[in-house]
């Protein structure tokens, strides 16, 4: 459902940008605002979950 709002943002975002005039700081503001929000839910629902179950490096370093 999120991914959902987010990607519809995005493309209404996008939109917005590209059309000659009519980007304002509040349309603009939005979507990093929407990103933001997304990456607080991913990093606060999924890494415990991810730890719990082993499945996290300890590092995102390409190992040797």
């Amino acid at each position: 459902m999120f991914r959902d709002l987010e990607a519809r943002a995005t493309e209404a975002h996008l939109r917005r940008l590209r059309a000659p005039g009519r980007a304002t700081a509040e349309t603009t503001s939005l979507y990093p605002d929407l990103k933001r929000v997304n990456d607080h839910l991913v990093a606060g629902a999924a890494y415990p979950i991810l730890e719990s179950q082993g499945a996290l490096r300890a590092s995102r370093l390409r190992g040797e």
